[in-house]
């Protein structure tokens, strides 16, 4: 409860000080006697109280003996005494002041919370001897005897809605309706919006259909109002500024008592045309001397009113002069301005607007697309284009409108598929012939207002996909006068470029399919494709790519993520052309990132198509090499691991003749004994220690020959070679490799049930591929951990895992060929026998397909040991049979004697169980 003593100032100088303060002793005793009665709480003391109560009767109760004890004061002192008494229901938060502030005149408690200024602001609004409540309070009170009058619902200054207020009546109150202020409006609801009681001046178009979205924008712009006399709403053309700007002035005329005015700026080229069309919406005559200062005067004399001036951008270069000068002469007015750019004047506020959120852009287009045709219906399918549609038009709103005009002839997909000439099919229907009227009529305005280094920049940009860096666009752009970076912030500022992320930048796709039409109709495309390329394909360097094995890995193999896109398109363009350097390079920087975490269809694309360029011995090579990252790229034969090493002896690289080194041996696991193997290894080792490589390439080697002594049967040699690679790999801060190498030691425990063991090597190798950034090597040491939790016989903890990598591989695009066996396993355990026999079959087809001899041994032991522990005896038995079947194949039998090992191991686990 706030109480207020009314003329306070005025009874003082009636009664002179020494009564005044013998009023005051009296006034305040009369409350504290209240409150002693009433149960109330004194907080602090003004020209009346802050006081709490625990409920609203007491507190009522308490009001109305108050009006009525003031009185019998007032008559005492031959005045009338009136009080204004305001009450709001709400939590708030007592913070209590410590000992020394109070000793220096500090009160007890503090009260801190939203309810206090609500009822200070209730209490402003009353007459004297009123008491006004919220719908809060009245709410409380049910059939205690009190009676309340409704007087409406009133906008109070920094609330987001209206508060519904009621009149306490008793037999002292004053009869008057509250006072309307600056700061409080009596509203009515009308459709969506609040309109003032009090008739105000409002100068709006009308609101032609419904508004979609935007919730978060309309609270923004209203906080940024609140704290800024000026605010841009900046955006690119068709973000929807002006609807925008309109939906919030017309749901918030009841904030500015001087009146709402929309100023339409699109026709005028400087300030006095800006002047003019302000005077023309005041309705009064400009004269022709001083004309924008006679604009300014008429604003202030609106008091507290709000200008809305759309399409300010082609006269930005007039704001100071205008918008400057009428933010001095008027300081109680608003004024929101719609513009592509900033105006750079002192006081300006800017809100960016984005594109609609993709749940908005789709509601926008069903809404419009029942505009056009109100019967339509659309289907799943239809539904899911709707949602591909949204995307590909950026979410944004102009576009999506003029989407949806087509739905009368064209389904969602069709317009889908005509994307590819957006322009033309994103023009409006009918007569309408304004620059809003097409998709390209909008960016021909924005265009039309650039200079011309900044269209250069602006049609060079679009050589970039999925965003660039300010060094990006430094390297790649070629303008005449302009610094690169100048052209840069000055797009932005258009809103032609927008910001994606801390330290880059992109273009709507409409924007860039735009730019891309320029560039191409300057000429200039080639050679800027060019540069993009050769820029990008530095990043497939040897140097670099050595160094994404070293400390800095990480953050290099995210900036190879993050450029995957601009990798692609530049390998794809350089094969166009037949550029074979710059497809090589961008081929193998894409195979070192989409290896560890996909996609590798991508880097797969990239690599085939450099492969069929002209190269020189070199880049063939390295090309060559980014293929054996990918297990699909096929089998290496002797002749060509062989060829291999040659080809690399004889351009005197070191590093290559180990790479090809190391190629042989992994080769050699297909189809050599286990002798052969090792020995293959052993040569990789000598050549990297004779040539001082880096360590991480020892390490590979290592962690190779593990595998290969744990294959001839030396577990314990494997291990420790495992071991070595790991602290090598750590030493380097290669963790992709401490992943790897951590993973081997696991699977060398699980062989010999050591599980727990097993289980800190698989949960360290994850932390390590985690580390790295390898989505794939996560997914495979999850992978490893599910087989861990199935030779546990917990399938619950193993379905979790193995479904958690299946999802992995399927983002990253590795194979999910082991993975679907594992979850065939936990699928029969957890009874769905049939679920689980068609991974296994997927599996199978997978194992087939790649020619994973290994892997095909591994999917038949699975098959057996769930046909025998969930399904029939005969399919078990057919099973088997087949397994013995292809294990009679010599070849399979050496390639595959590890794993078929492992299988009659877990099949003799089976038959017990």
């Amino acid at each position: 409860m706030v109480t207020d003593i009314v003329d306070s100032t005025a009874l003082t100088a009636k009664l002179g000080d020494g009564r005044m303060a013998e009023l005051w002793r009296r006034h305040d005793r009369v409350v504290r006697d209240l409150l002693t009665e009433f149960g109330g709480r004194e907080i602090d003391r003004a020209d009346g109280f802050l006081l709490l109560f625990e409920d609203a009767v007491p507190a009522l109760s308490f009001s109305a003996a108050l009006h009525r004890d003031l009185g019998v004061l007032g008559e005492t002192f031959g005045i009338t005494l009136l009080a204004r008494v305001g009450l709001h229901h709400g939590a708030v938060t007592l913070v209590e002041n410590s000992s020394l502030d109070r000793e220096r005149g500090a009160k007890p408690l503090d009260v801190e919370g939203l309810a206090k200024p609500v009822a200070a602001r209730v209490s402003s609004l009353a007459q004297g001897g009123q008491t006004l409540l919220t719908v809060d309070v009245r709410q409380q009170v049910r059939d205690e005897g009190f009676a309340f009058r409704a007087y409406g619902h009133w906008r109070l200054k920094g609330l987001p809605e209206p508060i519904e207020l009621f009149r306490l009546e008793t037999d002292t109150e004053g009869a008057a309706l509250p006072l309307g202020s600056d700061k409080a409006l009596q509203v009515v609801r009308e459709g969506d919006d609040w309109i003032p009681v009090e008739r105000l001046p409002c100068v709006l178009p009308a609101e032609r259909d419904a508004f979609v979205g935007r919730g978060a924008d309309v609270s923004a712009l209203r906080t940024r109002l609140e704290e800024s006399r000026l605010v841009t709403l900046l955006g690119l053309g068709g973000t929807g500024k002006t609807r925008l700007a309109l939906r919030f002035a017309h749901g918030h005329r009841s904030d500015f008592r001087g009146g709402v005015f929309f100023c339409d700026l699109v026709e005028t080229r400087d300030g006095l045309g800006i002047a003019s069309v302000v005077a023309h919406t005041l309705d009064f005559q400009l004269s022709p001397v001083d004309s924008i200062s006679q604009v300014g005067r008429a604003i202030a004399a609106r008091g507290c009113a709000l200008f809305v001036l759309d399409n300010f951008e082609q006269v930005a270069r007039d704001a100071e002069s205008t918008l400057g000068l009428w933010l001095t002469l008027a300081p109680s007015a608003r004024f929101l301005v719609t513009s592509r750019e900033v105006l750079g004047i002192r006081g300006e506020a800017a809100l960016p607007l984005a594109p609609l959120v993709q749940k908005d852009g789709v509601e926008l287009f069903l809404q419009r697309a029942r505009a056009v045709s109100p019967e339509i219906v659309f289907g799943p399918d239809e539904a899911l284009a709707i949602e591909a549609l949204v995307k590909l038009l950026d979410a944004l709103p102009l576009a999506i409108e003029l989407a949806a005009t087509r739905v009368s002839a064209w389904s969602p997909s069709r317009i889908v598929a005509h994307m590819s000439d957006r322009f033309r099919v994103l023009s409006a229907a009918g007569s309408r012939r304004d620059r809003q009227s097409t998709l390209r009529g909008t960016l021909d305005w924005s265009w039309d207002l650039l200079s011309t280094d900044e269209r250069a920049a602006l049609a060079q940009l679009s050589v970039f996909h999925g965003g660039f860096s300010i060094d990006d666009a430094e390297a790649v752009l070629a303008l005449s006068d302009l610094w690169a970076q100048d052209a840069l912030s000055s797009l932005l500022t258009k809103s032609l470029v927008r910001r994606s992320g801390r330290d880059r930048f992109d273009l709507l796709v409409s924007v860039s399919d735009y730019a891309t039409e320029r560039l191409k109709q300057s000429g200039g495309h080639l050679e800027a494709e060019r540069r993009h390329g050769r820029w990008f394909a530095r990043l497939g360097d040897d140097a670099h790519l050595e160094a994404c094995h070293g400390r800095e890995g990480r953050t290099l193999l995210d900036g190879l993520e993050r450029d995957l896109a601009n990798l692609n398109v530049a390998g794809r363009r350089a094969a166009e052309r037949g550029d074979g350097e710059i497809a090589a390079r961008v081929a193998v920087a894409a195979g070192k990132v989409c290896a560890l975490r996909g996609p590798t269809d991508v880097a797969c694309a990239l690599i085939d198509a450099a492969l069929a360029c002209p190269l020189s011995d070199g880049l063939r090579l390295r090309v060559r090499f980014a293929s054996r990252l990918f297990g699909r790229r096929g089998r290496l034969t002797h002749f060509e691991c062989d060829r291999d090493v040659e080809v690399a002896r004889g351009l005197g690289e070191p590093p290559l003749v180990f790479r090809a080194l190391v190629n042989a041996a992994h080769a050699s696991r297909r189809t050599e004994t286990t002798a052969v193997m090792i020995e293959h290894y052993q040569r990789a080792d000598a050549y990297h220690q004779l040539h001082h490589l880096p360590e991480h390439g020892r390490a590979e080697v290592l962690v190779g020959l593990g595998v290969a002594m744990a294959a001839s049967g030396d577990g314990t040699g494997g291990q420790v070679q495992h071991e070595a690679a790991t602290e090598s790999f750590r030493r380097a801060f290669d963790f992709t490799g401490v992943s790897r190498s951590l993973l081997c030691i696991g699977i060398g425990h699980m062989i010999h049930d050591r599980l727990s063991e097993a289980r800190e090597a698989f949960e360290g190798a994850i932390v390590a591929a985690r580390t790295s950034g390898s989505a794939i090597d996560e997914a495979l040491n999850l992978e490893n951990l599910a087989v861990l939790e199935v030779k546990l016989g917990d399938f619950d903890a193993a379905r979790v895992i193995i479904e958690t990598a299946i999802g992995i591989y399927e983002r990253s695009g590795g194979s999910v060929k082991y993975a679907v066996c594992i979850h065939a396993e936990c699928l029969a355990a957890h009874g769905q026998l049939e679920a689980a026999r068609r991974e296994i079959a997927r599996g199978l087809a997978l194992m087939i397909e790649t020619d994973d001899r290994t892997g095909l041994v591994t999917a038949l032991s699975t098959n057996v040991v769930i046909e025998a522990r969930f399904g029939s005896q005969q399919a078990a038995a057919l099973a088997l049979q087949r397994l013995e079947e292809k294990m009679e194949v010599p070849e399979l039998r050496t390639q595959a004697q590890p794993a078929w090992e492992f299988a009659r191991a877990r099949l003799a686990m089976a038959s017990r169980a």
